[in-house]
């Protein structure tokens, strides 16, 4: 694996990801960091990064900074890889960068952004499966979902990150809100009001400090794990967050996170598929090689506060959510 700023078409086989080199600290440069990215991505090669908050310069004490550095962090949270990099104010090595650097409001925007990015590791693992068996792209151009809107066709401020997730970086100084235009063919759900959107439709979206837009596509299912405040394994419950408004389907991916052995064919998924007519989950038999011991699996209907708590041992299990 190799992190690298210098690329070519086709190095994906190579197993490397690229960042954008030593970019300036600033919001003009964050916008041009959201394009490049979708239009990198765009060539197939799957991992992208930037160095949050920007290269060179900014300082952690400075107000003006540390609006960037939080829009910039939210943004990073739903990159392919996240990752916190550069040299403060004055420049040396020995300027601080930690968390702790931006104050205490900074400090817990960004720690909620980091539990929100281990909280959705299921999902983002099962992304980089997809990469390794099906050729996939976790960070999305709203053309590579919705070829058939004319509306996203030159959109670059907004993205997918894998099937479920529409997400909106705010690229400017001083906004607390921002235009989002939500594509067509399927409503949309307000990742943290839970509101209902119907597509082909701009709207303003609030837009806080500690909140970027974001919105999760009808007909979604999301797998989290329940906690992250203790060391994340395969002991810790699955929640699976169920968008309704159409049907759904998602194949978890797991292997054992440690060695290379799922190129032998030792990792598995779990079918997980949603009947919005008849309001039946289903939880598929484990289809690979790679088995785990019974799982706690919590099944949540979003929207309507329905919650069905199974134990999956690998076989098919149905339950109705309504």
């Amino acid at each position: 694996y190799m992190l690298t700023r210098c690329t070519w078409a086709s190095q994906q086989k190579w197993g490397t990801a690229v960042w954008s080199g030593d970019i300036p600290t600033t919001f003009a440069e964050l916008q041009t960091q959201v394009a490049a990215g979708l239009n990198f991505t765009a060539t197939g090669i799957p991992y992208w990064t930037t160095d949050i908050g920007g290269y060179s310069g900014g300082d952690p004490s400075k107000k003006d900074y540390q609006e960037l550095f939080v829009r910039w962090f939210q943004y990073g949270t739903f990159c392919p890889v996240f990752r916190c990099h550069g040299r403060r104010y004055p420049g040396d090595t020995k300027a601080p960068n930690e968390l702790w650097a931006y104050g205490p409001e900074v400090q817990r925007i960004c720690t909620d952004l980091i539990k929100l990015r281990y909280r959705l590791l299921p999902y983002i693992y099962t992304l980089s499966g997809k990469v390794t068996h099906e050729h996939y792209t976790p960070m999305r151009l709203l053309a590579f979902d919705f070829a058939y809107d004319q509306n996203v066709l030159d959109c670059k401020d907004q993205f997918m990150y894998g099937p479920a997730l529409l997400v909106c970086p705010v690229l400017e100084a001083g906004v607390t809100s921002r235009s989002v235009y939500l594509p067509q063919g399927c409503t949309w759900v307000d990742f943290w009001t839970g509101a209902i959107y119907q597509g082909g439709a701009t709207i303003t979206a609030e837009a806080p400090l500690d909140k970027m837009p974001l919105f999760v596509k009808s007909g979604s299912i999301i797998p989290y794990y329940t906690s992250v405040e203790k060391n994340i394994n395969v002991d810790v419950p699955l929640e699976i967050h169920v968008f309704g408004g159409e049907n759904a389907s998602f194949n978890l991916y797991e292997d054992d996170g440690e060695t290379l052995k799922y190129k032998n064919g030792n990792y598995s998924t779990i079918p997980f598929k949603w009947n919005d007519r008849t309001k039946e989950f289903i939880v598929g038999e484990r289809i690979g090689d790679y088995a785990v011991k019974d799982r706690d699996l919590i099944i949540k209907l979003k929207g309507k506060d329905v919650i069905k708590r199974i134990k999956y041992s690998g076989k098919e299990i149905k339950v109705i959510l309504k």
